[in-house]
């Protein structure tokens, strides 16, 4: 992301949202409690708990920016957009996965 990049979040994004999909675009395709591993041993002084990393990888699939292939999740084309600030989330709708 540029200087000049601005991410455009939604009101259903969290800052772990963010996180996770900045994981996985240099880890490829994992777990959720894997990214909930790595999300712990990244961010000192927060501790993401196991279930939470999983709710926000569904919700984020919901919205489709991951994409999920049993338990595993991948970092979409857009979900690269959004991290590219290039997709304003908020016009995402949930849809059932």
């Amino acid at each position: 992301m540029g200087e000049n990049d601005i991410r455009k979040a939604a009101e259903w994004t969290t800052q772990a949202d963010e996180r996770i999909m900045e994981w996985l675009r240099g880890a490829g395709t994992h777990p959720s409690s894997a990214i909930g591993h790595a999300m712990n041993n990244i961010c000192e002084g927060i501790d993401y708990s196991r279930p939470h990393i999983s709710r926000r990888c569904k919700t984020l699939s919901e919205y489709g920016l991951l994409d999920k292939n049993y338990q595993n999740y991948s970092l979409n084309q857009r979900g690269e957009e959004f991290l590219d600030g290039e997709l304003d989330a908020s016009i995402l709708e949930k849809t059932d996965v």
